[in-house]
């Protein structure tokens, strides 16, 4: 029986490619191959940077709306990065809160 990592590149090191590495060395592997993406509101929208600004000082809801998705998107990149470990779903619904938390954010951004 085979312990370790089957390793599948997408998007590096393709000598490695179909190996089996020990659980450490495809975490670092993968932790230095793939850089997250950003998804702080301003790289979302900058369009919208002026009126984000209005609405984090002049709207209560908003401000902790957005203090919510900056703290789920930090916990997404942890993750992403390779600092925490956790399983796929848990991964998989941080991503479907913080997409939530910007629909419910972008809404107000453009309609208030």
């Amino acid at each position: 029986m085979m312990s370790g990592l089957f390793y599948r590149s997408c998007c590096g090191n393709r000598a490695l490619t179909g190996r089996v590495l020990s659980s450490q060395r495809f975490f670092e592997l993968r932790r230095l191959s793939v850089k997250p993406e950003k998804h702080d509101l301003h790289h979302e929208f900058p369009e919208h940077h002026d009126r984000i600004h209005a609405l984090k000082t002049g709207n209560a809801h908003f401000a902790r709306l957005f203090d919510e998705y900056h703290d789920v998107n930090r916990e997404v990149r942890r993750i992403e990065e390779g600092v925490e470990n956790t399983s796929d779903a848990y991964l998989e619904d941080l991503k479907k809160k913080r997409l939530m938390l910007k629909d419910q954010l972008l809404d107000m951004i453009v309609h208030t």
